[in-house]
């Protein structure tokens, strides 16, 4: 055996494209409760709505990218539309249980990356 010798394996534009999906399935499945925590405290119910879409949507084995990105896309508008001002309100008055400004930047920024990788599939 020549160790010299080695395979890589090609990675197809759909495997990028269901990997970026499963992605976002992922994400959903383990941070969408917090995340939907968040947007009902701030009270944005569209993100809260189209989170919930997106829910429905990662309850099946291989959602479609087309739909999946639309959903991601308004979560990502309704976490880019929060000005500082209604962040800070939150964070003071004492209603949030958690660290209001790392659940808006961590999610946030989670969720334009996944939105960054679905397009760029």
């Amino acid at each position: 055996m020549n160790i010299l010798s080695t395979t890589s394996r090609v990675v197809t534009a759909q495997e990028r494209r269901e990997d970026a999906v499963l992605d976002v399935v992922d994400f959903i499945r383990r941070d969408g409760m917090a995340l939907y925590d968040l947007l009902s405290v701030l009270g944005d119910e569209e993100g809260a709505d189209a989170l919930a879409e997106l829910v429905g949507l990662c309850a099946a084995p291989l959602p479609a990218r087309s739909a999946v990105m639309a959903e991601m896309a308004e979560v990502a508008l309704s976490l880019n539309m929060l000005s500082f001002r209604e962040i800070d309100a939150l964070a003071t008055s004492g209603r949030a249980t958690f660290d209001v400004y790392n659940a808006v930047r961590w999610s946030g920024a989670r969720v334009a990356d996944l939105c960054a990788r679905l397009a760029a599939t």
